[in-house]
């Protein structure tokens, strides 16, 4: 018998007949691509795959000989049925392979292992800049500052001033009304009034205030970050000099202000153990040593302004925020001086009666722990780490070539004194024998 024909042998056998049959051929080839796709059952009674491609191969290069132009897009089609039915065969395998390697592993007692790629959609974020780059960020932030008109600074500094009063107000109001956790627990007494004073500083930062035990840091890099020109030095001194006194007026100005116009006149908390822990306060920050307000004001400012460093590192609110807290929390609770602080205590505690002179606040506190204050921020902050991260790194091969000349010499003189010794050492010998 004859082998059964299927609607696939119809069209390789019976494509060049005429020209009647290939518009059969071309609906039936359409039927085979929609039963294809559907998955209808048409295709059950085909051949393998793998018997039915050489005969594809054979007949289309004999259609390429004598078949006419109709027929080619005929067998196109059919090759494109070929490629389908290899592409599905390609998935049906991957898909075995699949569960046979998930069953082997549950066999074994093994969890399968699933491959995910991880795409990053997110580029790497900044959380902290490096020294070098916080340095140039306050060189440009020191020449900006310095070329402040003088109205700006006025508010600036006045803003400054009131969000100061503002954090001592907190700590007073926390520190003072806890009699009996002074009495039991000083340190936790002082650490509740430490920890809200940051607050002041954080609203100077992100308002862009003017405070002068910052400033100190900031201008000072910017002055260095200038060329040392003889014609422009008075100048870019005069500029510096400028923003440091107007900021140092007007924030001792606005730091009162608040204290006089809103905790004095409104007074929010008139306790009487809250008004002797004013009158205390003040009177403890004007009976110290000059030296010993001078190292205190140094110390205290080392700590703003490295608050100021972080706040400049940092790049995000968060990071900011606490780059802020912890060094002036730590100054509050170790009870250090900072000079605008003083400027709210002092006089607030002279108008509760503390027993206080303006010469003992302007003298006897405020100028020692200013001096101290600009010490700490110019001398031991801002000229070291201007040295360590900025000069020492540009002019480091002349810095060590330098050292590398005296070491030289250092071991140029030892070797000749030792030459000299030794020499001097022979000629006693020589006369020892010779007598």
């Amino acid at each position: 018998m004859p082998p059964p024909q299927t609607e696939n042998t119809m069209l390789l056998f019976n494509n060049t007949n005429s020209t009647t049959t290939n518009n059969n051929s071309m609906n039936d080839i359409m039927q085979v691509q929609q039963q294809n796709s559907f998955g209808s059952s048409s295709f059950t009674n085909m051949q393998p795959i793998e018997s039915q491609e050489k005969p594809i191969v054979r007949q289309q290069q004999q259609q390429q000989i004598s078949a006419p132009e109709s027929t080619k897009d005929v067998d196109t089609v059919v090759v494109d049925i070929v490629e389908v039915r290899e592409k599905e065969k390609n998935v049906k395998a991957s898909k075995e392979s699949s569960t046979t390697t998930t069953n082997a592993n549950q066999n074994s007692g093994q969890q399968p292992v699933i491959q995910q790629q991880i795409i990053n959609t997110h580029p790497d974020i900044v959380l902290f800049n490096s020294p070098k780059m916080v340095l140039e960020k306050m060189k440009v932030d020191g020449i900006k500052k310095s070329k402040l008109t003088i109205d700006q600074l006025i508010i600036l500094s006045l803003f400054a001033g009131i969000f100061k009063g503002l954090a001592c107000a907190m700590a007073t109001l926390i520190g003072g009304n806890v009699a009996k956790l002074e009495e039991e627990n000083p340190g936790l007494q002082k650490l509740l009034a430490a920890a809200v004073f940051p607050v002041g500083l954080m609203l100077i930062v992100f308002t862009g205030s003017e405070l002068f035990t910052g400033n100190v840091l900031v201008l000072l890099i910017g002055l260095f970050a200038r060329k040392w020109r003889a014609k422009k030095f008075l100048l870019q001194y005069a500029q510096f000099s400028k923003n440091l006194f107007v900021s140092y007026i007007f924030n001792c100005l606005g730091a009162y202000m608040f204290a006089y116009f809103f905790i004095y006149l409104p007074q929010p908390c008139c306790s009487a153990h809250w008004i002797t822990f004013i009158q205390n306060s003040a009177v403890s920050k004007t009976t110290k040593t000059f030296g010993s307000l001078v190292l205190l004001g140094i110390i205290c400012n080392m700590l703003v302004t490295i608050a100021i460093y972080n706040a400049n590192a940092a790049t995000t609110l968060g990071g900011k925020v606490i780059g802020i807290w912890f060094p002036i929390m730590s100054f509050v609770a170790l009870g250090f001086e900072h000079s605008i602080a003083n400027a709210f205590y002092i006089p607030l505690g002279m108008h509760y009666g503390a027993n206080v002179t303006v010469y003992d606040f302007l003298i006897g506190n405020l100028l020692p722990v200013t001096i101290g204050n600009i010490i700490g921020g110019a001398i031991f902050n801002a000229c070291l780490l201007y040295y360590v991260h900025d000069y020492r790194v540009r002019h480091q091969r002349a810095i060590f070539n330098g050292l590398e000349k005296l070491w030289k010499r250092i071991k140029d003189n030892k070797s000749n004194n030792n030459k000299n010794t030794d020499s001097n050492i022979e000629l006693k010998e020589n006369t020892s024998k010779h007598v």
